[in-house]
């Protein structure tokens, strides 16, 4: 079985490996008396069945249409949803709340050395070409000219943009097993989605 849905306290969770489902009830994070579900049943049954169900999972189940979906949003953001349960990422994976270590907001890293020197060595060029005094008495030469110009001033603008690259905010998602998620949000959406995500674990863990 390659995907499976979980409903716990009536939330929805998944999709999960049934390896994964094993390692999550040994955990405490589910129990044998939670429901699952995934393609080809009618309805959900305990997970202490889970390993006798074998229908093959479809598109449907991988992309979460089925039955029950999210219930109990904590909240939501371009890319991740917190629910009471589970952090679900651009849709494609729930991660267990007791699954998570720590979580943390930091700026992504951008190199801007390279496009700063490339531009201003650039703009030279491009200023020295466009004084330089060229035979351009034909309209070839002016095409050529205008044509070579016109595509350093392109590519200077790109080194432009580069060297001003605003470096995006990463919610940075340390996992208990040692792998790590990383979100890219908005600087304020990035602090909410941490804010969200390590509330919603003290409350899983006073439960």
């Amino acid at each position: 079985m390659s995907t499976i849905y979980v409903l716990k306290e009536g939330l929805k969770a998944g999709p999960f490996t049934t390896e994964e489902i094993e390692g999550y009830v040994e955990a405490g994070a589910f129990s044998k008396e939670d429901l699952f579900w995934t393609e080809g049943m009618e309805d959900w049954q305990p997970l202490a069945t889970v390993l006798e169900v074998t229908p093959a999972a479809d598109e449907s189940a991988e992309t979460g249409d089925g039955p029950g979906e999210w219930e109990g949003v904590l909240y939501q953001t371009e890319g991740a949803v917190v629910t009471a349960h589970a952090l679900h990422l651009a849709g494609t994976e729930a991660i267990p709340l007791i699954g998570i270590a720590k979580v943390g907001v930091q700026s992504e890293k951008v190199k801007r050395t390279k496009p700063v020197v490339g531009c201003i060595l650039l703009g030279v060029v491009i200023v020295v070409l466009a004084l330089l005094e060229l035979p351009r008495t034909t309209t070839t030469h002016w095409v050529l000219w205008g044509g070579l110009l016109l595509v350093l001033v392109l590519w200077w603008i790109r080194l432009l943009l580069m060297a001003l690259q605003v470096p995006a905010t990463l919610v940075v998602i340390d996992l208990q097993d040692g792998d790590e998620r990383l979100v890219r949000s908005k600087p304020r959406a990035a602090e909410e989605l941490c804010q969200a995500i390590t509330e919603a674990r003290e409350a899983a863990g006073n439960r």
